[in-house]
């Protein structure tokens, strides 16, 4: 075996494991809460060391917003998924919202996102990740239907972290309601009715 094809291997399985203990990570995380779900479960779970899982990450805080900031990339793409059918900007960012409702009634999500990422990593760290995705992605977008003439807003990015702020409640009363998929549909409608509010 040549060097090149041994360095290959080795970033290949070091690639692998980095991604069985952010598998494991996302749900000890989501399933016990942060506080409860120790390196060695974790590390457990993936079926590597604690020293190996050292090796990916620097400690638990770390580890947790590699498996926080994962969960709003990986909802990027489901975004643009749900978006493709829409007919145009207003009706792709509605798309966006109520799939991302749908997404939060997932409990480990929900407890990964909304209960512990802005306590472990906090307010200003969280609020720059979601920059990065969802908030980021309604803020330019409102900004843009505002650009167009399309939008009435006095400031977009406020408006976007009204509307997410809006979305996480809607989600959270639908998550605790006996049914929540029942639940979520008058949510959505009243979500809706809010987005709908600042269209021109």
């Amino acid at each position: 075996m040549s060097n090149v094809s041994a360095v290959t291997r080795r970033r290949a399985l070091s690639e692998q494991t980095r991604r069985e203990v952010l598998d494991a990570a996302r749900e000890a995380f989501g399933r016990l809460g942060y506080e409860a779900a120790s390196i060695g479960v974790i590390a457990k779970a993936a079926r590597v060391t604690s020293g190996a899982l050292y090796h990916h990450f620097a400690d638990k805080p770390a580890l947790f917003a590699a498996v926080a900031e994962q969960i709003e990339a990986d909802l990027m793409v489901e975004l643009a998924k749900a978006g493709e059918g829409a007919t145009g900007p207003w009706e792709q960012l509605e798309a966006a919202a109520l799939f991302t409702l749908e997404h939060l009634l997932d409990a480990q999500i929900r407890q990964i996102v909304l209960v512990d990422a802005p306590k472990v990593l906090g307010a200003a760290a969280w609020r720059a990740v979601q920059m990065r995705y969802g908030l980021g992605m309604a803020t330019a977008a409102l900004q843009g239907l505002a650009d167009a003439g399309l939008a009435r807003t006095a400031d977009p990015a406020v408006a976007a972290q009204m509307l997410l702020a809006a979305l996480f409640q809607g989600a959270e009363a639908a998550a605790r309601a006996p049914d929540p998929q029942a639940a979520l549909e008058p949510v959505q409608r009243d979500l809706l009715t809010l987005m709908r509010a600042f269209r021109a």
